[in-house]
């Protein structure tokens, strides 16, 4: 379902939700493939389309952020980046195709 609200935003929930977030990661996947970067806005939409929903996107770090790459999460453990990959599934997720580790999990030691 999309809802218009006023102004310049949308509301989309439910299956059309679920298909937005799959056309964004192919489209994606179609740039890697053909050797464009992936674009930055696609992945800030799909990391904001969470499964439950939210109220609104925040407007910005407050503190540290909460997500880490796999060579942050490599250094914080005092591991290397191969083993952060094979942590990664227990970590994290995967927004765009770019691993994204809470940093709880990973300051929990990884476990």
């Amino acid at each position: 379902m999309i809802q218009e609200l006023p102004g310049d935003a949308l509301v989309v929930s439910g299956v059309t939700r679920r298909i937005l977030a799959q056309a964004l990661a192919d489209a994606q996947r179609w740039r890697a493939r053909n050797g464009l970067a992936p674009l930055q806005a696609y992945a800030t939409l799909v990391g904001v389309m969470s499964p439950d929903g939210h109220a609104d996107i925040d407007s910005g770090p407050v503190g540290q952020p909460e997500g880490m790459s796999i060579h942050e999460a490599a250094a914080a453990l005092g591991i290397t980046a191969r083993h952060a990959r094979r942590l990664a599934p227990r970590l994290g997720r995967k927004v765009a195709g770019v691993w994204v580790l809470d940093r709880a999990a990973v300051l929990e030691g990884g476990e």
